[in-house]
């Protein structure tokens, strides 16, 4: 994106921009499957569709540049993707996977690659120490997935791929599904609402309200990579609609939003904005830690406006204090306990994604609400790069 400023830029005109043949400012969609060639192995740069097509190839060129790489190549499946990294490799070359990772991606070294002579072996790449001591001379790869499925264990990539550089190997990282950061803002004053803000949020509301009547929530990549991130985890999506889904939801049905205090409703518009899953948590009664895994239904969840406990499920994700009390079920249902009110002073927020949200809009979005917030509510605030999400 480095042509770039904002990201909503970047994802109307980077990449490939227009079609030069017509002048049409979008790429079109080409649905051809063979193309004219002026002779024998003479063409334009497109021959057949399998190994190259003009809207692929805008696809791919707009990856690249929304993720900072050098090129993007687009795949029917994750597998697929996989699959044609790890053919790079020979018989007696090894990978070294990560101790968790998606099983699909397992079985494909266990029973297809190594018929091939390509072996592998298992590090807990969590462990630094331990990680670099596997490497040995037949070690060609380290494959990790951070987030891992289905244990949500986290590798530090920078790290990693620093050893992995050290040593002259190849990294390999498989996104999971979810995206995380989180920052925290400190010395907040909460109370009251600054009427600059206020004019600020409704013109905003109405742009949001009129850019989103058409909307397509299903078809949008990261309104719906929270529902393919419900399925995935085995949540139920009609009981559990997406946090910022929601936002739009009611957005459309209200043309506005509630006034609840000024540092919500920051970041609530912030949410509708990015599309992420934003929650925001009084730092003061945070107990201890905050980590993100599945639940094994014995965690103390009192939702916001409650005053009793309810039932958890089994293996929904949630954010978990040192206490064991849920500060957030799923993305979407925050906690009487943590709540944000007037007198509220430190702010947790989570900053949620999918794995449809570039890195770029994650930390973007992180940085917008310490930005916004400061700027109203004054205090000073970090990012935070979460260490460890487990089990």
């Amino acid at each position: 994106m480095a042509s770039y400023r904002n990201l909503e830029t970047a994802l109307i005109h980077g990449g490939i921009y227009g079609d030069k043949t017509t002048g049409a400012v979008n790429v079109p969609i080409y649905q051809t499957s063979t193309y004219e060639q002026q002779g024998l192995g003479q063409n334009t740069g497109w021959e057949y569709s399998r190994t190259g097509n003009p809207t692929r190839a805008a696809l791919e060129a707009l990856i690249a540049e929304l993720e900072g790489g050098t090129a993007g190549f687009a795949f029917a499946s994750g597998l697929a993707a996989i699959t044609t990294v790890l053919s790079l490799f020979k018989a007696g070359d090894k990978i070294l996977i990560s101790s968790n990772v998606y099983g699909g991606t397992f079985r494909l070294l266990d029973q297809v690659f190594r018929n091939f002579g390509i072996g592998y072996a298992i590090a807990d790449t969590t462990d630094l120490g331990a990680f670099e001591a596997a490497i040995t001379p037949e070690v060609k790869a380290v494959l990790v997935e951070s987030p891992a499925n289905p244990l949500l264990t986290v590798t530090e990539l920078a790290a990693v791929s620093e050893i992995a550089h050290r040593h002259g190997l190849l990294s390999i990282v498989d996104n999971a599904g979810v995206k995380i950061l989180f920052a925290a803002i400190y010395g907040i004053d909460n109370h009251g609402e600054d009427p600059e803000w206020a004019a600020y949020r409704d013109q905003r509301l109405r742009e949001l309200y009129e850019e989103y009547a058409e909307l397509d929530i299903h078809a949008d990549p990261i309104l719906e990579g929270f529902n393919v991130l419900h399925d995935k985890t085995g949540v139920k999506r009609r009981k559990n609609i997406p946090a910022s889904e929601n936002l739009i939801r009611l957005l459309k049905k209200n043309q506005g939003m509630f006034f609840i205090n000024q540092a919500v409703d920051i970041y609530n518009l912030i949410s509708l904005e990015s599309k992420l899953a934003l929650g925001a948590h009084n730092i003061d009664r945070v107990s201890g830690n905050v980590t993100l895994r599945f639940t094994d239904g014995n965690e103390r969840f009192v939702p916001i406006g409650q005053t009793d406990p309810v039932p958890v499920a089994v293996h929904e994700y949630s954010y978990c204090d040192d206490a064991n009390e849920v500060l957030c079920r799923l993305e979407i249902r925050q906690v009487e306990k943590t709540k944000v009110d007037e007198d509220t002073r430190n702010i947790f927020y989570i900053v949620q994604g999918n794995e449809a949200t570039p890195d770029v809009l994650l930390r973007d979005t992180a940085e917008r609400i310490i930005n916004m917030t400061t700027r109203y509510c004054g205090g000073y605030g970090e990012i935070i790069v979460p260490e460890r999400i487990r089990r």
